[in-house]
């Protein structure tokens, strides 16, 4: 709790240093590069994405696979999710609770910024570089036998690196660049909601859909299946 306490201190005292960049960390892109190496069998696998922010808005853009998963809030603060399948210009949409997904203030966090509020508070502090913008603040910790250290951006609120250890392997992630342009970020906002969307709970009532389809056979069964 005094470590949660301590963080919130922390984000609250950047604030000041927030109003002074021109980067506003509520309407934000962040591509990452993730790197994923397993020891036995000796494997690497690497993937792209993006991450991008609006007030009640969360996309993340798998540039490998061409979906983008979008959690969006309601009036109710559940989140929905919507996958968007881009070189079909479709989307299937999930109801709050319906994929499974938490509906908490965590679980938005994480979606947000890719590691949560807890996990941070969780951690030691060890050290920073850089000042104002570009101040980026060191966190480790240590426990059954997974080593983690995240470089954070608490001006942007983003994860700058961060690294997963454990016997078995090491998963790190890198922040590739920003997109601070509110008009380029709300462009990618924009272009998916134009995509046609279904509720995967009328999936199998569209079986002669093409793309619907295609869906069925990968596994989005629908209600009825």
């Amino acid at each position: 709790m005094i470590r949660k306490l301590l963080l919130i201190s922390s984000l609250l005292l950047t604030q000041s240093a927030i109003a002074a960049c021109e980067t506003n960390p509520g309407l934000l892109g962040a591509r990452y590069i993730e790197t994923r190496s397993v020891i036995e069998p000796e494997k690497e696998t690497v993937r792209h994405f993006a991450i991008w922010r609006s007030e009640r808005q969360i996309a993340h853009e798998h540039s490998d696979s061409h979906v983008t998963e979008l959690w969006e809030k309601g009036a109710s603060e559940r989140m929905r999710l919507v996958l968007y399948f881009e070189e079909d210009q479709r989307g299937i949409e999930y109801q709050p609770g319906e994929d499974g997904l938490e509906n908490s203030a965590e679980a938005w966090y994480v979606k947000s910024h890719l590691v949560g509020a807890d996990m941070l508070a969780g951690m030691d502090k060890t050290g920073d570089s850089g000042h104002g913008c570009d101040l980026a603040e060191v966190y480790e910790h240590e426990k059954d036998g997974q080593k983690v250290r995240i470089e954070w951006l608490p001006t942007v609120q983003l994860v700058k690196t961060a690294e997963w250890e454990t016997s078995q392997g090491k998963t790190e992630l890198r922040l590739e660049d920003t997109v601070s342009d509110p008009a380029q970020v709300k462009a990618v906002f924009a272009r998916l909601s134009d995509y046609q969307t279904t509720d995967f709970a009328d999936i199998g009532d569209h079986e002669s859909d093409p793309f619907l389809l295609k869906m069925i056979n990968l596994g989005f069964t629908g209600h009825d299946h």
